[in-house]
C-alpha cells in the first residue's frame, strides 16, 4: 500500500491543480454570496454542511502547511525561509491592489478621479492590506449600491492569518520544535489547544480564539505533521470515503470542523500523489491559483455593479474566464519572474557559506 512518505521530494505532483480547483471553489461560492440570492441557497452548502468557499480555503492552508513545513527543512536558513515567503505573497498582492485602485478610481467609484485619489481612505486600502496590518474591505464610492455593498476584495483577509502561520512556524523551527520528542510535545499541546478552545465556545459568549483562527490553524498544523509523519500516512481509497462520510454525518454539529480538515487534508493528499498520467501535464500550464484568488472578488462585484440580477451560476462562469485572464497575467509578469529571482538569491546565500570553506 502507498504510503504519503513514499512521495517525499516527488516534484511531479497534482499540487497546481488542487489549487486552482480550490480557487475555483471560492469564485464559486462568491458567485452565491455576493447574489441577490445569498449564499444559504448554495445547494452545495446545503449537501456538504459547510461553505464551499470556506472548505477551499481551508484545503489552501492544509496544502501550505505541507509544502512550507518541507520549504522549512529545505532552507535551513531563516533568511531564506523568510524571504520564499515573502517573494511568494506580496508581488501578487501588491499587483492586485494596484490594479483594483487604479481601475476603481477610473471606472468604478461614483467620486471623480481627483476626489478618489486624494482620499485618505484610498491609500489606506492600498498600505494596510499590502502590509497586512488590517484587512481593509471598502474604497470610496465603490460598490455601494451592489447586492453586497462595499466589499471591494472580501478574499483578502485569509492573507493575514497565512502570513501568522509561517510565523508560527518559523518560530517552532527556531526553537526546535520541528522535530524528534520536541515535536511530539508540540502536537499534544496543539491537540489539547484546539479541543480547549472547541469546548470554551459551548459556554462562553466569546471563546477566547476567533472560529477563523482556530479552523485554520488546524488546517496548516494538520498540513506540516503530515510532511513530519507522512512515512505512517497510508493513501487509501477507502480510507478517503470514510472520512468522507464522518465529514457528511457530523454536519452541524460540533465536530464538523474537526473531520472537514481531516477529510480534506486526506483528499488533498491522496489527489496530489495516486492520480498519475494525463493529469500531471497541468502543471505544464503554470500556476494560476494565487491570481484566481486574488483578482476574482473585485471582478465578481463589477459583474454585478453591472448586472446585478444575472444568476451565481452564470457570473461563476463569466467571473472565472474574466480572472483567469488576469491570472495568466500576474503569473507571468510579476509572480513568477520574481519566485525566478527569488530562487536565484537563496541559491546564492546557500552556496555562499560552502564556498568559504572550501577556501580555507
Amino acid at each position: 500500500m502507498a504510503v504519503l512518505g513514499n512521495f517525499a521530494g516527488v516534484r511531479e505532483n497534482n499540487f497546481n491543480l488542487l489549487r486552482c480547483i480550490a480557487a475555483l471553489m471560492v469564485i464559486y461560492a462568491h458567485s452565491w454570496g455576493l447574489s441577490t440570492q445569498g449564499e444559504a441557497d448554495d445547494p452545495l452548502k446545503i449537501f456538504l454542511g459547510g461553505s464551499v468557499g470556506m472548505l477551499a480555503v481551508n484545503a489552501f492552508f492544509i496544502i501550505s502547511g505541507f509544502l512550507v513545513m518541507q520549504s522549512w527543512g529545505r532552507q535551513r536558513s531563516l533568511l531564506n525561509f523568510c524571504r520564499a515567503r515573502v517573494f511568494r505573497v506580496i508581488p501578487g498582492l501588491f499587483g492586485v491592489l494596484l490594479f483594483t485602485v487604479l481601475m476603481a478610481g477610473f471606472f468604478w467609484s461614483t467620486l471623480d478621479a481627483e476626489a478618489f485619489f486624494r482620499s485618505g481612505e484610498t491609500w489606506k486600502y492600498f498600505y494596510k492590506n499590502l502590509l497586512m496590518i488590517k484587512t481593509e474591505y471598502d474604497l470610496p464610492g465603490v460598490f455601494a449600491s451592489n447586492p453586497y455593498p462595499d466589499a471591494v476584495n472580501g478574499s483578502l483577509w485569509t492573507l493575514r492569518y497565512e502570513m501568522k502561520m509561517y510565523l508560527a512556524l518559523a518560530v517552532l523551527g527556531l526553537l526546535g520544535y520541528l522535530g524528534g520528542k520536541r515535536l511530539r510535545l508540540f502536537v499534544g499541546v496543539f491537540v489539547l489547544w484546539y479541543l480547549g478552545n472547541t469546548l470554551a465556545g459551548l459556554w462562553m459568549l466569546e471563546a477566547p480564539v476567533s472560529d477563523e483562527m482556530l479552523r485554520l490553524s488546524l488546517c496548516f498544523f494538520l498540513g506540516g505533521l503530515a510532511t513530519c509523519y507522512g512515512a505512517r500516512l497510508p493513501l487509501h481509497g477507502g480510507l478517503l470515503l470514510l472520512l468522507g462520510a464522518l465529514m457528511l454525518l457530523s454536519r452541524g454539529g460540533l465536530m464538523y470542523d474537526l473531520f472537514a480538515a481531516l477529510f480534506l487534508s486526506y483528499a488533498v493528499f491522496y489527489i496530489a500523489y495516486i492520480p498519475r498520467g494525463w493529469i500531471l501535464k497541468y502543471n505544464r500550464v503554470g500556476d494560476y491559483s494565487y491570481g484566481l484568488y486574488l483578482y476574482a472578488f473585485p471582478i465578481q462585484q463589477v459583474i454585478f455593479l453591472k448586472w446585478p440580477q444575472l444568476g451565481p451560476l452564470w457570473v461563476f462562469g463569466l467571473a472565472s474566464l474574466l480572472t483567469l485572464v488576469c491570472a495568466i497575467i500576474s503569473w507571468h509578469l510579476l509572480e513568477k519572474p520574481l519566485l525566478d529571482y527569488c530562487k536565484r538569491l537563496n541559491s546564492a546565500v546557500t552556496m555562499r557559506p560552502v564556498t568559504a570553506m572550501a577556501k580555507g
